[in-house]
């Protein structure tokens, strides 16, 4: 059962359409680490890098576990009192604070439906322009969804608005070490996309391989001066490192309303 498992989760991290290169399976390692969303465990690598490594027992990627392992390390046991929102209705951090938070929403976006409506029995919110009224929440978390949002600035400052003074925006996106923020992609008055050079898509776990569109290749130098212009007091980058099969931290943004 365990080599089925790990076979299973290996064929998942090599059909990722963001690594053409994943390493052979000579390269592939497993080790033991804490898993900050559930205890010791066995983690698996096919390459050096926080979304090629999982860990076995709740089979999320370092990537996701990063924001875990974030929420823990800012609020603690206080995590019992949050009311939190997450940008999404799956993933590492919405299963956490599903059982750890005091209170948790969650979304999905989906073009031409009502905005907070629900569809299928989630919540549908454009988070450039929520529903939710102000100073909602004390957490507000996301896992590479902002890359994908046509105004990630004004998607920041919704953020903003729906949190409560000194609550937090927990969020990771591909941070890349150029000079700023560069723009893939602009949305068209009449909702199509414009493209400022080669078109860029990640897959969905909602709408599938090459589903959503790449708006920003966000730069880890201007990320922190980007959100504080949202309305944010405080913003820095969080290295967090899960297990060393990883390779690299994964980086997670924390800012402070």
């Amino acid at each position: 059962m365990a080599f089925a498992r790990l076979r299973s989760i290996a064929r998942y991290l090599a059909r990722s359409r963001r690594f053409h290169a994943a390493a052979t399976p000579l390269a592939w390692r497993a080790g033991r680490a804490e898993c900050p969303a559930c205890g010791p465990s066995l983690f698996f690598s096919i390459g050096r890098h926080p979304f090629l490594t999982r860990c076995l027992s709740c089979r999320a990627t370092v990537t996701g576990l990063s924001l875990v392992a974030a929420i823990r390390r800012i609020h603690g046991e206080a995590i019992a009192r949050l009311c939190a929102y997450e940008l999404s209705s799956y993933g590492a951090a919405f299963d956490f604070l599903r059982v750890h938070a005091a209170g948790l929403s969650f979304s999905e976006y989906f073009p031409g439906e009502a905005p907070g409506a629900l569809v299928d029995g989630i919540r549908n919110e454009d988070v450039q322009d929520l529903t939710f009224p102000a100073e909602r929440f004390d957490l507000v978390t996301s896992n590479q969804v902002f890359e994908h949002v046509p105004d990630d600035l004004r998607a920041f400052s919704e953020c903003c608005r729906v949190l409560r003074p000194g609550g937090s925006l927990l969020f990771a996106v591909p941070l890349y070490d150029y000079a700023a923020t560069r723009r893939l992609a602009s949305r068209n008055a009449d909702g199509t996309i414009a493209w400022h050079g080669e078109p860029e898509f990640h897959d969905s776990r909602l709408g599938g391989p090459d589903s959503a569109p790449t708006f920003w290749r966000h730069s880890r130098h201007d990320i922190a001066a980007r959100v504080s212009g949202a309305g944010f007091t405080r913003v820095e980058i969080l290295d967090i490192v899960v297990t060393p099969l990883q390779g690299e931290p994964s980086p997670v943004v924390h800012a402070v309303k």
